[in-house]
């Protein structure tokens, strides 16, 4: 990580590092020693690094302001829904022609070659938007922190409302960690 901010800061080239893997599609059963990615206290200790380098300091305060302002708002309400670019405006297309609203989405999924482009767009949009996160994860007081959305829910938990604990504890912690620097700074 630090050899890729140095190149960035080298050439003048904004870099931004997200630390944050979903688990592998047939690593979601495993425990997450067992998964290719990293363990929740590295993620943390690597996200936080990430942000540092990723932002000048004064912006780099600001972004722990703002997320501690937002953990502290009780009258927040996040979408449950798809709320990235994935069937809104954004797809993929695997090598077997299925278009997909996103890479790590099985569902919805439509046949480009079967039924045309622009019916598999208005099948996957569609369809997009009738996935929901666990109504917890709308009211969760770590929501500004957590890395959730309906694809790391389906992968972690195998539905896409379901409740990952990774993400709990790890957003939890994250917020702990930004407390931490705030009475650094």
């Amino acid at each position: 990580m630090s050899s890729i901010y140095r190149i960035g800061r080298k050439f003048g080239v904004p870099v931004h590092m997200d630390t944050y893997m979903l688990p592998g599609l047939h690593e979601s059963g495993k425990s997450i020693g067992e998964q290719a990615r990293l363990s929740r206290k590295m993620l943390l200790r690597q996200s936080l690094k990430r942000c540092g380098k990723s932002f000048r300091r004064d912006a780099f305060s600001l972004y722990v302001q703002t997320k501690l302002a937002q953990l502290e708002d009780n009258d927040i309400r996040y979408p449950t829904g798809v709320s990235c670019m994935a069937g809104n405006c954004s797809f993929t297309v695997n090598w077997q022609g299925e278009m997909r609203p996103c890479v790590s989405l099985s569902e919805p999924a439509s046949d480009v070659f079967e039924v045309g482009f622009e019916t598999a767009w208005r099948n996957i949009s569609a369809g997009t938007k009738e996935l929901r996160l666990s109504s917890k994860c709308g009211i969760c007081s770590w929501r500004s922190v957590c890395k959730i959305c309906v694809a790391s829910a389906g992968l972690e938990t195998g539905k896409y409302n379901g409740t990952p604990e990774y993400l709990c504890k790890y957003a939890k912690k994250y917020a702990e960690l930004l407390g931490k620097y705030k009475k650094n700074i």
